[in-house]
Order: C-alpha cells, then sequence, then structure tokens
C-alpha cells in the first residue's frame, strides 16, 4: 500500500506518508488545512454507527458490497478507505495483534479504534468496490486521475462519475470517463454510464458535503437520491456543519461582499453559502426522504491554528467554488474572483481572525450534526 500513499501525496497534497512509521508513531498522517476535520468527523461517524451495530440496532452488508461516497472531493476517502485502512486491518489479523502495532495516541489510531473496535473482517470481501462523485470538475478530475492510478497499481474496480449535483443527479444514468479541460476549464461527460440503483451499493458516507447544498428543498431531494440507490437495509453516515460554524469566516465574506454591491440580506444561498442547519432539520428531511433516523446528535469541533492563514487555505481547498457562485452576478470570471479574494476578503478575514488569538492560536469551532439512518 506504500504505493497508493505515494500517489495521495502527490495528487492530493496529504503529507509524505511512509506506512511503518504511520502504523508505529503517532504522528498525525492528516493536517489541519488537508483532510484533518474530514477524518476527525469520519472516525465519529464509525463509531456511533458501530456502536448502533453492537447493540442489534442496524445491521451490516456482507459480501460483495458498494460504498458510495456521496461528495468524494479530491478523493481522499475514496483512495483510501479500502485500499488502505481495511486492508491494513485485515493484514494484521485479530484485535490483539492489532493493538500491539498501534500508536499510543494521535488521529490515525483513533480512527482504526473506531472502525476495528464495531466492524468485523467479513465487512468487505474481495470484491467490493467504491463509487464516488463531486459536483467540482476540478475536484473531479484530480480524483479519477488518482483513483484510475490507484485502481491500475492494486486492481481494484473504483469508480469516479463525473461532476453531479446530489440533488439533481440522474441515479439511472450517471456518466463516467469525462475529461477536464484544465486551460479552458470545461467539463464534457463521458459515455459510459451506470444506474446506481443496480450497483448493491449498502453503505453510503456523506462527509462534510451536505452542507454544500442550498436550500432544503435540494437538500430533501439528495436524501432521496440516497435512499432510491441504497440497498434494503443499507446504512447512510452523514456529518454536516451546524449553525455555529465558520463565524469569523463568514463575518468577512459578508462584508466583503457588500464592498462590491453583491450583498443580499434577505437571500440565504448570498447571507450564508454555507446551507447550515439545526439537528432536527436533518432529522425530519431524513425522514421525509423515506429513511429511519437511528440518531442524529450535534457535537462542536475545536481545531487550533497557529497562523489563521492555515485555516483560509482549508476554505480555499474546500469552499472557493461555492463561495464565489454569487460573483457571476457581477460578471467576474475566475482571475476576477481571486483577486477579489486575496485582496479583499482575506485581509479583512485574516484581521479579524488575528484579533482573537490566544496564546499565539487561534480557535476554529464546527459545529456538525452527525446523522445514522437505514433504509
Amino acid at each position: 500500500m506504500q504505493a497508493v500513499l505515494d500517489l495521495t501525496h502527490t495528487y492530493i497534497r496529504t503529507p509524505r506518508i511512509d506506512l511503518e512509521n504511520l502504523l508505529h508513531s503517532s504522528r498525525t498522517a492528516f493536517s489541519n488545512i488537508t483532510h484533518g476535520l474530514q477524518f476527525q468527523n469520519m472516525e465519529e461517524l464509525f463509531a456511533k454507527y458501530g456502536g448502533f451495530v453492537k447493540d442489534g440496532l442496524m445491521s451490516l452488508p456482507k459480501g460483495n458490497i458498494t460504498v458510495f461516497d456521496a461528495g468524494n472531493g479530491d478523493g481522499l476517502l475514496l483512495a483510501l478507505y479500502e485500499e488502505w485502512v481495511m486492508p491494513q486491518l485485515k493484514r494484521l489479523g485479530s484485535w490483539s495483534r492489532i493493538s500491539s502495532y498501534l500508536p499510543k495516541n494521535g488521529l490515525i489510531k483513533d480512527i482504526l479504534w473506531a472502525i476495528n473496535e464495531h466492524i468485523p473482517w467479513e465487512y468487505f470481501d474481495d470484491d467490493s468496490r467504491a463509487i464516488g462523485t463531486d459536483i467540482n470538475p476540478k475536484k473531479t478530475d484530480r480524483s479519477q486521475r488518482l483513483n484510475d492510478l490507484i485502481n491500475k497499481e492494486t486492481g481494484r474496480n473504483h469508480l469516479v462519475l463525473d461532476p453531479n449535483d446530489l440533488s439533481q443527479m440522474d441515479i439511472h444514468n450517471c456518466s463516467a470517463g469525462g475529461k477536464f479541460d484544465r486551460d479552458t476549464r470545461v467539463y464534457t461527460a463521458g459515455t459510459d454510464y451506470y444506474d446506481l440503483t443496480n450497483q448493491n451499493i449498502g453503505l453510503i458516507v456523506c462527509n462534510s458535503v451536505f452542507h454544500w447544498i442550498r436550500g432544503n428543498k435540494r437538500k430533501i431531494e439528495a436524501l432521496k437520491n440516497f435512499y432510491a440507490i441504497l440497498e434494503e437495509e443499507g446504512s447512510l453516515l452523514m456529518s454536516v456543519a451546524s449553525y455555529g460554524t465558520a463565524k469569523t469566516f463568514l463575518k468577512a465574506y459578508r462584508s466583503a461582499l457588500k464592498d462590491i454591491g453583491a450583498w443580499k440580506a434577505n437571500s440565504p444561498e448570498i447571507s450564508n453559502p454555507i446551507g447550515l442547519m439545526y439537528r432536527h432539520e436533518a432529522a425530519n428531511m431524513a425522514r421525509e426522504a423515506g429513511f429511519e433516523v437511528i440518531s442524529c446528535e450535534d457535537k462542536e469541533t475545536k481545531v487550533g491554528y497557529s497562523d489563521p492563514e492555515e485555516y483560509l487555505k482549508s476554505v480555499y481547498i474546500y469552499g472557493f467554488y461555492e463561495f464565489t457562485k454569487v460573483l457571476d452576478s457581477k460578471g467576474m470570471d475566475l482571475s476576477a474572483k481571486k483577486r477579489w479574494w486575496n485582496e479583499v476578503l482575506a485581509p479583512r478575514f485574516l484581521e479579524d481572525a488575528r484579533a482573537e488569538m490566544k496564546n499565539g492560536v487561534w480557535e476554529y469551532h464546527q459545529s456538525n450534526i452527525y446523522l445514522i439512518a437505514k433504509k
């Protein structure tokens, strides 16, 4: 699996990871800028999910199943979920043997503990696969290239679909194999089509994505799509940002929009492009889509940054596309959007955030909803 880890370093900017060091040290593999919060959310989701399986409230799909990564971003989960975490656990065998290899602390140890404690070895067989999709063409391109290489390296059959809006995707005719022109930034759909309702999807993971779907109606449509493609007794694991998230950044963002006349206080899509929601809203939407909600809880995550600019880099990586959509109405092209971000928004945010620092640390608070449901 070292080759897979090297590929993730090259294509999605994770730190270079040596497999043996990873298993024997407490060094966190993923930074606060890239993927740190996402992996914390994954740990929380699997710990909760496994607990419900253990208590008999949910069942695990077994055998030749497909995991659907709803909003796969740059493809890290798709690349590593089956090709790294699960194979390493299987290779090491029983928990008593695994425990002697694990670091004493650190995020990776916590993830392995959470997965291993609750999910038995028969969860995946050798023919299991992962399918992912994302709305962002650039991230789709990066994810496709990464997973094509990993499939070649490992002989697996992971699939990255062409860009999809989770609320509007044609679940019976999802294209794949398209190409992204990096000069024109135009994505041309492929000619391979897949009906997601017959892909034997037993588990859907929607991690740190759902809040980017704007409007409750579209959120419900996305959940209905999840329900339709999921096998009976299949499970949905979803983390979504809740109110109280990114207060400092959103304050600067709204102020920067007012400067160019793009602010509309009565438009939720503009005033709050992160489609934040309350816990009861998430649960009610899932029920309306047909799911049986097993659990819907919220929890605050805190991350410390020695410089708020590190946080701003992570927002740029994951949110630039969504946060700057509103600038289309001002006729701004990509270059103009980047100038607005770097010359107007960034200085305003950094000034506010640095004023909030205590003892050399700026603390970012993210409120997350963790929803576990089954069909």
